[in-house]
């Protein structure tokens, strides 16, 4: 499997528990802008753009036929 799926596990639990958060704060109407672009920033860019793209490039490696 994945090297470092145990990290990416615990990174996209992270990343929910903070958009519950936020969701939560967006329904009292108490939406902080700052928390809103850092957590969208380190989910886009860091996350995806960068961890993500990691998963991919293994999955695409250990799939390619020999």
């Amino acid at each position: 499997g994945y090297p470092s799926s145990q990290e990416h596990i615990a990174w996209h639990n992270r990343l929910i528990s903070r958009l519950n958060e936020i969701s939560g704060s967006i329904a009292k109407e108490k939406i902080n802008r700052g928390d809103l672009e850092a957590f969208m920033n380190d989910w886009l860019v860091t996350h995806i753009a960068q961890e993500d793209a990691r998963l991919a490039q293994y999955v695409g490696n250990s799939t390619a036929p020999d």
